[in-house]
């Protein structure tokens, strides 16, 4: 028979083993053989239990992936207006050289005053590209910005896709390029490509990406009806002016 305290602590110990959760015997198994690891615990429709394993960079607390540093800049960068153009070119096939020139063109939103003695721009261009390979072959080209209206919006979605030039309105031959007309159009410029000095590459080349310079040796059309148009956030805006005071520049 057992005696007094005996008893007291059998059944203090059966209360307490009452108590526990059914899968906690089995939980405490795993995690010996798990280290460092949290166990989390789900259960299905039928109510049986399930156990996953989570790394962990502390006992009992997981660690959430870090973002990227692409991901980051990228949320930082659209949130900055952007400057929208049309930049064009003419391609001359090797085949064919005394034949008749294609036109190639692509919206930009990279547009970016350099200089202004001599005065001279530049903006990105993502390879591969055919409006790349005119502007490297002719040495030549035009810059198109354009307007914070609805026209303009239509002529820049149109030099996102393929074949622009079969969708584009007015279009008049220049000799740096096909020169785009109509609504959406304002300052025209044409350039002469820009070379780096001591430099074999007529461009630089930063990863998948090609930066292109180009000298402003005419100005076609200077009149600017309305704002720019400006790219943020993943839409065409309008690009947004402030006056300042003389002494701010």
């Amino acid at each position: 028979m057992l005696n007094p305290t005996a008893t007291q602590r059998f059944y203090s110990t059966f209360a307490l083993l009452r108590n526990l959760p059914k899968h906690d015997c089995h939980k405490r198994s795993i995690s010996k053989r798990i280290p460092r690891h949290t166990l989390q615990y789900s259960q299905d429709a039928a109510h049986k239990c399930s156990i996953t394993a989570t790394n962990t960079g502390k006992e009992g607390l997981s660690t959430p992936s870090a973002p990227s540093i692409e991901s980051e800049t990228r949320t930082v960068l659209r949130q900055i207006p952007q400057v929208v153009g049309i930049v064009t070119a003419f391609e001359q096939l090797a085949s064919d050289p005394g034949g008749c020139k294609i036109s190639r063109g692509l919206t930009v939103s990279s547009l970016v005053s350099v200089s202004m003695s001599p005065p001279t721009l530049s903006f990105n261009i993502k390879r591969p590209s055919t409006t790349l390979t005119a502007i490297l072959a002719q040495n030549q080209f035009l810059v198109h910005y354009l307007l914070a209206d609805a026209s303009g919006v239509e002529a820049a979605k149109v030099f996102v896709k393929p074949d622009p030039f079969q969708r584009a309105r007015q279009v008049v031959d220049e000799q740096a390029g096909p020169c785009l007309r109509g609504g959406g159009i304002g300052a025209i410029l044409a350039c002469k490509l820009w070379k780096p000095p001591d430099s074999k590459a007529a461009t630089v080349a930063v990863h998948d990406h090609d930066v292109v310079f180009g000298t402003v040796t005419e100005v076609l059309k200077k009149d600017m009806s309305s704002h720019a148009l400006g790219y943020v956030g993943g839409q065409f805006v309008i690009q947004s002016y402030y006056p300042v005071t003389s002494n701010c520049i």
